[in-house]
């Protein structure tokens, strides 16, 4: 759920262009007919037979005459924390003249794509297609409207970013998520409302109808823009980052929706020309970017798809839904083979969504896909007849499927590098620690909003100065020297065994310099060790550890070698409890009231019992003896063995 956000723009969900008609995507729609459900099957010749009808579903009809919009209606999307726009928005086939790219402190924003569905006039069928079902009862005609009634005032939640700037962190997501709350009433009174005037329009609420579009929309991008300005400029905690995304998430379906509804509205300006069917469908929940192992559910990470429409849509029946895998660099496999498990799917009738518990059965050999999904509606028209069109999603944000974890560190770095950039040749480090902390807590497998043991403010001081010079902008040039190194760390935390356990309960104190292993170990008592990642050497542990002597050389250090911990018999806990000057272990230390790191010392024997291999001994064989007798023994021999031993 922390990953949701969806209809944030292009690098956050991955969209492609616009303009570059999604092969995948038609093929699956063309396959609705060749379904091996019977509930499933399209007559699809109307589309196909048509020319250029399988590429207007995706780019829209493009004469712009028939609608008389006015141009102000412009829109200010943020991309995702500052990553590239997308293209102009496309519901039905009508290209939206409305809204127009802006430009503002020299990035380019625009309003998320929403593809949508091929012109009804082309499909014209006054009967249910065998395919389609969840039928849904007759629409009844709306009443004539009237003025607004006091249920349907809508609230005034009007504020500007000074104002949003000026508060707190938590105090300013609790204020966007209560503006979120209002004006998702708001927008349940003007679908109520806007049903009514379609049907019966009159230019006085046309026109209140218009300017609370206009109030919404620049409402909701005022909220989007501070949330963006917040997780650009501040380091978040995990929480934070999980809610403000979850907000942009929900305004972002709001901004859609309200779209829906202005589209729809000005379909009353129109001189001539068929009718619309507004609708689209949004990808509200998802857990990307992330790396999948290949043959593994997503029990845990659902995919959401939900479909929206406008006010005056009614549906009577719709199909099952669709996925397809779209290829980033256009290459997919020679072969047609199956990439998904199940790529059909039940919508639910009541919610209009469809839940996707999703497998995939190949690798995309490190390069990365996203998602598309579609389905086939029929709604009722104006005129009473039915019309079948199909409506489409963007893509969902990228991932990659690896088949083994030897191609888990360069797809994991190839997908935080595309999260964090985009396009964009530098961004501010704010916004590189927010997206490294979501990614390291998912590589980490810890809950997005309470985290055993997340990257701390320490950790970042660290990271930002070592790799990044404590520069205010982070360069991916920059970033591909910290992955070379931060990759194979992570990768152990990752995959070897108990690394990720004594990480979390502070046993292994991660990223330290030798300086302040130094003062940390200097006034400690011999034989108390630490565990750090080695700076010098990606992917392996540095062992500091307190002897007697010489003031300048108390604190040694040991590079724990890839044959001390080789295989699973003999890990880091069994290495480190092997090593008789590792006497006392120093777990991470935490600050008290007057802001004083405090350490805590256990025996090594009390904290790492747990994870020691269990080495089973065999019985001694009958007839042999059970140990070896030495050429020499007497009986002096064996009592300073006891004595020995004794001590």
């Amino acid at each position: 759920f922390f990953f949701a956000p969806t209809i944030m723009m292009s690098r956050m969900d991955g969209d492609v262009d616009p303009h570059a008609h999604s092969e995948d995507m038609m093929k699956v729609i063309s396959s609705f007919g060749d379904s091996e459900d019977p509930n499933a099957q399209y007559n699809m010749n109307r589309m196909q037979g048509h020319p250029g009808m399988g590429q207007m579903h995706m780019m829209g009809h493009h004469n712009r005459d028939q609608v008389k919009i006015e141009n102000n209606y412009a829109v200010n999307s943020p991309s995702h924390m500052g990553n590239g726009g997308q293209g102009n928005v496309y519901f039905g086939n009508q290209p939206n003249q409305y809204l127009q790219q802006q430009t503002h402190g020299g990035m380019t924003h625009q309003y998320p794509q929403s593809p949508s569905s091929p012109h009804p006039s082309m499909q014209h069928n006054h009967s249910m297609h065998q395919g389609m079902h969840h039928s849904m009862p007759s629409p009844q005609p709306p009443q004539s409207p009237g003025p607004l009634s006091d249920n349907q005032a809508f609230n005034s939640n009007s504020v500007n970013l000074n104002d949003l700037g000026s508060l707190a962190t938590p105090a300013l997501l609790e204020k966007i998520y209560k503006l979120q709350r209002s004006q998702k009433e708001d927008l349940n009174k003007i679908r109520q409302f806007q049903k009514q005037v379609m049907t019966a329009p009159n230019k006085q609420s046309f026109d209140i109808l218009d300017q609370q579009h206009r109030q919404m929309k620049e409402q909701i991008d005022t909220e989007v823009k501070s949330l963006q300005r917040l997780y650009t400029q501040v380091v978040l905690q995990p929480p934070e980052i999980h809610r403000l995304l979850l907000l942009v998430q929900e305004l972002k379906i709001q901004q859609t929706q309200l779209e829906l509804f202005h589209q729809e509205l000005h379909q009353l300006a129109q001189s001539h020309g068929p009718t619309r069917c507004i609708a689209t469908l949004v990808v509200s929940q998802e857990p990307f970017p992330m790396v999948i192992t290949k043959g593994k559910q997503l029990d845990d990470d659902p995919v959401v798809v939900q479909l929206l429409c406008g006010a005056n849509v009614e549906f009577q029946s719709f199909s099952q839904m669709k996925v397809a895998m779209v290829w980033e660099n256009h290459q997919s496999k020679a072969n047609n083979q199956k990439n998904i498990d199940c790529d059909t799917q039940t919508v639910d009738a009541f919610n209009r969504v469809a839940k996707w518990h999703l497998k995939f059965l190949n690798g995309t050999r490190k390069n990365s896909v996203t998602l598309r999904f579609g389905m086939q509606v029929q709604v009722t028209q104006s005129s009473g007849s039915a019309v079948t069109v199909t409506v489409e999603s963007h893509s969902t944000r990228p991932f990659i499927v690896i088949t083994n974890e030897c191609q888990w560190e360069e797809s994991e770095g190839t997908l935080l590098k595309k999260d964090a950039f985009g396009e964009q040749a530098e961004i501010p480090w704010p916004q590189f620690a927010n997206v490294l902390q979501r990614h390291f807590l998912r590589a980490t497998r810890q809950d997005a909003v309470s985290p055993t043991r997340c990257l701390s403010q320490t950790d970042f001081e660290y990271i930002h100065s070592k790799f990044f010079g404590s520069q205010g902008t982070i360069t991916p040039k920059s970033y591909n020297t910290f992955w070379g190194w931060f990759g194979k760390t992570i990768k152990k935390l990752r995959y070897q065994r108990h690394i990720l356990p004594l990480w979390q309960t502070g046993l292994i104190h991660g990223f330290l310099s030798r300086e302040a292993v130094h003062d940390v170990l200097k006034d400690q008592e011999p034989g108390t060790f630490l565990v750090r990642f080695s700076e010098r050497h990606a992917g392996q542990f540095a062992v500091a550890y307190r002897i007697d002597g010489n003031p300048a050389e108390r604190v040694r250090h040991y590079l724990v070698q890839p044959d001390d911990t080789a295989g699973n018999k003999k890990t880091l806990p069994d290495f480190l409890s092997e090593q008789a000057p590792f006497c006392f272990l120093l777990q991470i230390g935490t600050e008290n009231e007057d802001g004083v790191k405090v350490y805590h010392k256990f025996r090594k024997e009390s904290v790492l019992e747990s994870y020691l291999s269990k080495r089973n001994t065999l019985p001694p064989a009958v007839g042999y003896d059970s140990d070896i007798v030495p050429y020499h023994q007497s009986p002096m021999v064996e009592m300073d063995k006891e004595l020995l031993d004794a001590e």
